[in-house]
């Protein structure tokens, strides 16, 4: 069995109530296929798309992680391109051992990160009337 990560986007238009019994269903549609279901699941939260899906411009975001065999991701993946309140969905393949935690990435470049120091720029304040008779030397010269 391998390990997978399914991240749904569900319409906004349906009830909390069809959001849980559509997430539920989900997880049956998994176990149906041999699927084992990881310990923590997300509840599906409600986010703004960065662009319009279907003409919707915001959606349930639903993930969950579980672990099947390889054979069975196409009857899987079917039952829920039958769902007609999924948006999109995207079932990808976690590769063991090779997972950082975030923090840890996010502190390393963090740590790394050149200090860029702002250098002030020296403005030299031109007075006007120097301006004015540069200004008629070069248009009195045309």
């Amino acid at each position: 069995m391998k390990k997978y990560e399914l991240t749904c986007l569900i319409s906004p238009n349906i009830e909390k109530q069809e959001i849980i019994s559509l997430s539920e269903k989900i997880n049956a549609i998994i176990k149906e296929n041999g699927g084992v279901l990881d310990i923590n699941q997300n509840t599906p939260i409600k986010k703004n798309l960065a662009y319009s899906i279907k003409k919707q411009t915001s959606a349930y975001i639903y993930t969950l992680n579980f672990s099947s065999e390889p054979e069975k991701l196409e009857l899987f993946k079917k039952s829920l391109e039958a769902e007609s309140n999924i948006l999109r969905f995207m079932l990808i393949k976690k590769e063991i051992g090779k997972e950082k935690p975030i923090k840890r990435r996010l502190t390393r470049k963090i740590l790394q990160a050149p200090v860029v120091e702002k250098k002030e720029k020296s403005e030299e304040k031109v007075e006007l009337e120097k301006l004015d008779k540069k200004l008629e030397e070069i248009l009195g010269d045309v």
